[in-house]
């Protein structure tokens, strides 16, 4: 299952994407062999490229097999082992690709919202979207790592 991800604004040099590029790299190489993965990131640059990332991220809605999930405080929490159950779920069941949709500072347009299949938060609390992006791949390896029975998640 291909797993895409729609990020409004760039994240720069520094140590946020030192992480994620971490983190990345740790699910790519692990969810190879369950069928999860690679990661593809798309950025908006809301100035340049509004538009290409507005058509990339519908052409993925309108897609088969294909799932939507955008990142919004009013949405569906889950534990790290509920998240696994979820994905493993989602690629048994025959999708094929995985969006996540996280908004810059101001969130997202309502179309955004209606044309995803589901809403997730991390909580009530407001996060900012350079560190959500973070999470979000973290969570992902953790994943990887309860599906495939490795010691990384503790209960």
């Amino acid at each position: 299952m291909k797993i895409n991800f729609f990020f409004t604004g760039k994240l720069r040099k520094g140590p946020e994407l030192e992480l994620f590029e971490k983190y990345r790299f740790r699910f790519d190489k692990l969810g190879r062999n369950l069928h999860l993965g690679p990661v593809t990131v798309f950025e908006e640059d809301s100035k340049k490229n509004a538009k290409t990332f507005k058509n990339l991220f519908s052409s993925s809605v309108q897609r088969d097999r294909a799932y939507n999930i955008l990142l919004d405080e009013k949405g569906e929490k889950y534990d790290s082992l509920e998240f696994a159950n979820f994905l493993m779920k989602l690629r048994d069941d025959g999708t094929i690709c995985l969006s996540f949709l996280v908004g810059g500072a101001d969130g997202l347009k309502t179309e955004a919202i209606h044309s995803s299949d589901k809403l997730l938060s991390f909580g009530s609390m407001v996060w900012p979207h350079m560190l959500v992006r973070v999470m979000l791949m973290e969570q992902l390896y953790r994943c990887a790592t309860i599906i495939s029975g490795l010691p990384y998640h503790r209960n």
